[in-house]
């Protein structure tokens, strides 16, 4: 499992709808991923979302169900004896998950809890329970957010060489990873507001704990003009040993946007984003970096009851490898 890897998203994609109001979400996107080390893995994912109207005046119920798509005729897992086998000889590469959770909001304290189970059996089936709270002061201009998830994620049986005793090993058919999250939202004045986040991970008897920082601001540049922007750093702690053939990873970005109001809730956004990876692994002295740039471009408008977004963007690294994502969202308010 790697650190996180900041994928550079253009726009929230969240309804406007009123709060007392339900709405029904499609989602549709097609992604190619540059990693460092990894094989390309085309992905293709299809989501369908459903937000209860508020119940009680303080309660929302959401639903979405998930097909997921991956193309693994490129990935090979290694046996015991060190030969390879397609991981597509053993997996179709087709997840189902199903995602419900319930919002309560109370005055100034609001409350998320989730749960995402998968419904179809496949070597990578998982679950995830989260909970988000939040608090907010100053007539909501201040916010602080609390965030806590617990993961379960199985993996094929697979065999790695140990870079120390040069012995067959076996890697973790189950993953359990923790993540405990604190971010501080502020609106400082009509034009200009920021968010910090930070963020602790760690996944059991598998990777070393990671700390990742994230900023982020956004400014109104006049009447129809908006600059995001958001600089972020993940890195996992060299304290710990590593436990399998993979060295310690470390990620650094930046992101800005840039979002004009070309009529009445209709925006184009464009962006750029660069990312930086490093493996470093002490036992082969060892150090891969790679750099990936994007470039994005999303057109959204949003009317009474409908609303929908249209999003690609463009990849390249520094080893001169290209790759493509695609997104489609429609939604209806009720």
């Amino acid at each position: 499992m790697r650190p996180l890897k900041k994928m550079f998203i253009l726009i929230q994609l969240v309804s406007s709808t009123a709060i007392c109001a339900g709405s029904v979400t499609l989602e549709s996107s097609q992604t190619q991923s540059l990693q460092l080390n990894e094989i390309n893995v085309p992905t293709s994912a299809k989501v369908l979302s459903v937000s209860s109207p508020t119940v009680f005046e303080i309660t929302k119920i959401n639903v979405a169900f998930s097909q997921l798509q991956q193309d693994l005729s490129n990935r090979n897992i290694i046996l015991k004896n060190s030969s390879e086998i397609p991981l597509s000889t053993l997996d179709a590469g087709l997840r189902e998950t199903l995602l419900t959770g319930f919002e309560i909001s109370l005055g100034n304290y609001s409350s998320t809890f989730t749960t995402t189970q998968d419904l179809k059996k496949s070597l990578f089936t998982g679950k995830t329970y989260a909970l988000e709270q939040s608090v907010q002061f100053h007539s909501g201009a201040t916010r602080l957010n609390l965030s806590v998830s617990s993961s379960e994620q199985n993996q094929p049986l697979s065999f790695f060489i140990d870079p120390e005793s040069l012995e067959s090993k076996e890697r973790l058919t189950v993953i359990k990873t923790t993540q405990v999250g604190l971010g501080v939202e502020q609106i400082w004045t009509e034009i200009f507001k920021t968010k910090f986040n930070g963020e602790y991970k760690k996944a059991e008897n598998f990777r070393p704990q990671q700390i990742s920082l994230r900023i982020l601001q956004a400014t109104a540049l006049g009447q129809f003009w908006t600059w995001k922007s958001e600089l972020g750093l993940a890195d996992e702690t060299r304290s710990e040993p590593l436990k399998d053939d993979r060295g310690y990873f470390q990620s650094a970005w930046f992101d800005q946007e840039f979002s004009y109001e070309w009529k009445l809730d209709s925006f184009i956004t464009l962006g750029w984003s660069t990312l930086d990876e490093s493996e470093t692994d002490p036992r082969r002295n060892r150090k891969v970096v790679l750099g990936t740039d994007e470039l994005a471009i999303s057109l959204r408008q949003t009317f009474e009851k409908f609303n929908y977004d249209l999003q690609f963007s463009y990849f390249l690294n520094s080893e001169n490898q290209t790759a493509t994502a695609y997104k489609g969202v429609l939604a209806w308010a009720f």
